[in-house]
């Protein structure tokens, strides 16, 4: 009886969303709570190139030389997040562009 509960309990454990891999490829809002977002290369974009939109996010990148470009030519971040907590940046260069 104690093993059938135990596998059980293993089963319900293991059903717990405890966060998704996205994998990206261009300038978005990241809105999937508790996600960690991979960068597969460089992004650019003439205003913000990412918004956050939930909770609980990880931005990071598959290379170090990845870079997230935003412009000087309109309003913009490279990463704008309005209020959301517990969001990790790792990994990531940012810069603007003339």
């Amino acid at each position: 009886m104690r093993k059938i509960l135990i596998l059980i309990f293993i089963f319900f454990i293991s059903l717990i969303n405890v966060g998704s891999a996205v994998s990206i490829d261009a300038c978005q809002t990241l809105s999937s709570a508790g996600a960690t977002y991979t960068l597969n290369q460089s992004v650019s974009s003439t205003g913000t190139c990412f918004t956050i939109g939930a909770n609980n996010i990880i931005l990071t990148s598959n290379n170090s030389l990845n870079q997230i470009n935003f412009s000087t030519t309109s309003a913009g971040y490279g990463i704008y997040n309005n209020g959301y907590s517990n969001i990790t940046v790792i990994n990531q260069n940012i810069t603007r562009l003339p």
